[in-house]
């Protein structure tokens, strides 16, 4: 689990609806804290969104890496 800030848990809600998120102290005490599991899509998704990308944009940027994996994964097939 990673420590996340409460703009990035709804966005990572919004995005990735799969990924847990929980908040810690459900009172209305103002000592809570969010944190998110360890999912590599969502960890490179905050990481492009902290760098100062737009949620899209991080979203796009995912996606063109996962392509890309694909492609070298089939050539490597095709090759052995």
């Amino acid at each position: 689990m990673i420590a996340i800030n409460k703009n990035e848990a709804s966005l990572l809600r919004e995005y990735f609806p799969h990924v847990h998120v929980t908040r810690t102290m459900k009172q209305k005490s103002g000592r809570h804290h969010y944190y998110c599991e360890e999912n590599k899509r969502a960890m490179a998704f905050l990481q492009n969104v902290k760098s100062g990308h737009s949620p899209a944009v991080a979203m796009t940027m995912i996606s063109k890496k996962n392509v890309q994996r694909k492609n070298v994964l089939s050539k490597i097939d095709r090759e052995g």
